[in-house]
């Protein structure tokens, strides 16, 4: 059901430098994303690019103690040229770069890097992503895919924590709003007939917690997919030097009470299972596509099939990471 597909990779819960946006297509959220970023101490950066999704081609990892951007094939050799110009980042293409939105980066406790894909690289194609993004091979894991990309469905949190919509959990909270109007009844058919979609075509949160537990992770399951352009999964996670976590991710809330009430509602639902997250940033969009409808944000999502998370490409603070 989802046909323009941008894919992105991003980090676990680490504490943010930057994020870049691309240029052209940064205005309905550039004021929200510029006071989030001084609420944040987050440098917005924007470039020029042919593609809105920031994180579509391209991933700032740390090489030689400098932030270093390694691409995939697709990318304008202009996009590199550009940010080193403007921001004095070298970068390259790099065979082992994994496409797709399949990717999250995180720490263990010892130090070393980890590495979870919705991608299911073959034993020797995991030696080129370890040389790639300069993690151990034994580090680099697949898991099953809740969506066409992973950060559709899951957000990892600070290891070991990983968010994981349920879908359970999602149409008990839809539940709550049953009112008997026409609006519910409308919303929730199409609630079931896409979570059918998803579920005949994708893994279950199930099998994704068992992989995960299995992996050394611990899954937190949420209800944080409503579908009909409603996603809280695919977000940026910002992490404190006090242990504490800012949640970044896509407004739903409009002049439609279930959209609004949704929100609420996830929003209680996280502080819950994941107190250290103390703020959440709901990223709407400077206009409504359809008048008393929707938002900028719920149209992406729902669309162009991507949200503030594709949008915007990590840099994390690596000094502070380390």
């Amino acid at each position: 059901m989802n046909i323009n597909l941008p894919s992105f990779k991003g980090y676990d819960a680490v504490p943010l430098k930057s994020l870049y946006i691309e240029a052209n297509n940064s205005g309905p959220i550039e004021k929200e994303m510029e006071a989030i970023g001084k609420k944040e101490n987050i440098e917005i950066r924007y470039y020029p690019s042919p593609n809105m999704w920031a994180q579509d081609d391209k991933t700032i990892i740390e090489k030689n103690g400098k932030p270093f951007i390694v691409a995939g094939e697709d990318i304008e050799p202009t996009v590199l040229k550009s940010l080193k110009q403007i921001y004095g980042i070298e970068g390259d293409w790099n065979y082992g770069f994994l496409t797709g939105g399949n990717t999250f980066i995180g720490k263990y406790p010892n130090g070393e890097k980890w590495l979870i894909t919705g991608e299911e690289p073959d034993d020797n194609f995991k030696n080129y992503i370890s040389e790639c993004y300069q993690i151990k091979k034994e580090n680099i894991h697949a898991i099953p895919k809740p969506d066409f990309h992973i950060d559709m469905g899951i957000r990892p949190i600070s290891y070991p924590d990983v968010l994981v919509n349920d879908p359970k959990i999602a149409e008990e909270n839809l539940k709550k709003l049953d009112d008997g109007s026409r609006g519910y009844r409308e919303f929730k058919k199409a609630f079931d007939r896409i979570r059918h979609f998803y579920e005949t075509n994708y893994a279950s949160a199930d099998k994704i917690c068992d992989e995960l537990k299995k992996l050394g992770f611990n899954p937190i399951r949420i209800g944080g997919v409503y579908y009909s352009g409603i996603n809280f999964m695919n977000s940026i996670v910002n992490k404190h030097d006090d242990g504490t976590m800012s949640y970044i991710t896509n407004a739903s809330a409009c002049r439609t009470k279930i959209y609004t009430e949704l929100q609420k509602i996830f929003e209680e639902e996280l502080k819950e299972k994941a107190p250290n997250i103390k703020t959440t940033h709901f990223v709407k969009g400077s206009y409504t596509v359809l008048p008393h409808t929707k938002s900028y944000m719920t149209d992406a999502i729902e669309n162009k099939s991507g949200g503030i998370h594709c949008m915007t490409m990590e840099e994390p603070d690596f000094e502070r990471w380390a």
